[in-house]
């Protein structure tokens, strides 16, 4: 199945749960991931889950820097009919200049026509730049040469980006009694471990993507993983994350790794957080009036329990 059959399924993933904890309303709505953002994660995730795929999906963009000579502007195409001699190309719009440069400007090289061959010879694979290429090679070396990486056999031995679906039952209060129709799908698969890669931004220590897992509740996303996985036999409580550094990418030198295993009090925070997301959709569903009262009321802000300090 593909990722985006996979998203296409109606059934409840992590991310559209987890926009329940800040309105069930909101479950809906768009992730907020920018286009950039999106294809960087793309490239990372395609170059270490799936390095064998990188040379049919990606294809390096031609670089201008190497065809110095190239026609790219209509001022181009004009100041070489203009050298050549020829006249009546005032008025003529940009393909009509082309057209005209090829006929009459002998060995004259257009910048469209190296797109349009390298196109040709690259159909169906997304452009992506020399420098971006490299940093999915750097990001696959990186992995791959860390130790926990390779004694574990994670991105070796197991299998990525597969699907699943299960309806799962609660005891908690509030969910009881309810088949939840929810589905996952790991980045990296064992038998006794699931693997999720994080590409970071980096440039701060692990305590400080922890925060960031807290806050984005990646921890949810784990409990909901295991709950579905263990519907199809998976017996393992063992959830690790594979965080890349990016701002290590960037500026050379070594790319920074961390294999970071969630703590059973880590999964069990999450399950809480799993349990109160699900209550709430259960509630909105019932009767979204009731449960809009609650938020439609002026608040008492209090300090944060762990204080200003």
């Amino acid at each position: 199945m593909s990722n985006a059959e996979y998203h296409d399924d109606p059934r409840l993933g992590s991310s559209t749960v987890k926009r329940a904890l800040t309105h069930p309303g909101r479950m809906s709505a768009p992730s907020g991931i920018g286009k950039k953002i999106a294809d960087e994660g793309t490239r990372l995730h395609t170059a270490i889950l799936e390095p064998d795929q990188v040379g049919r999906r990606f294809a390096i963009a031609p670089d201008p820097e190497d065809h110095p000579n190239a026609l790219r502007t209509l001022d181009d195409l004009k100041g070489a009919l203009r050298a050549a001699g020829v006249k009546g190309y005032s008025a003529k719009k940009r393909d009509a200049l082309a057209d005209m440069v090829r006929e009459s400007v002998p060995g004259a090289v257009l910048w469209a026509d190296i797109l349009s061959d390298h196109g040709r010879g690259a159909e169906g694979k997304t452009f992506v730049s020399s420098d971006e290429w490299s940093e999915m090679e750097r990001a696959r070396d990186a992995a791959m040469s860390h130790p926990v990486i390779k004694d574990a056999g994670i991105f070796s031995e197991g299998v990525a980006e597969r699907s699943f679906f299960a309806d799962v039952t609660y005891q908690d209060p509030g969910i009881f009694g309810r088949r939840w129709p929810l589905k996952c799908r790991p980045d990296w698969l064992q038998d006794r471990r699931v693997t999720d890669l994080k590409t970071w931004k980096g440039g701060a220590s692990l305590d400080a993507f922890y925060r960031q897992a807290n806050a984005l509740h990646y921890d949810l996303s784990a409990a909901l993983y295991l709950d579905v996985l263990r519907e199809h036999g998976h017996k393992s409580d063992r959830f690790t994350w594979v965080v890349l550094d990016k701002s290590t990418l960037r500026t050379g030198g070594r790319v920074l790794i961390h294999v970071a295993t969630l703590s059973p009090a880590f999964i069990e925070q999450g399950r809480e957080k799993l349990s109160v997301a699900l209550d709430r959709i259960n509630a909105w569903e019932a009767s979204p009036e009731v449960y809009d009262r609650q938020f439609m009321v002026e608040h008492m802000a209090e300090p944060p329990a762990w204080g200003w300090r």
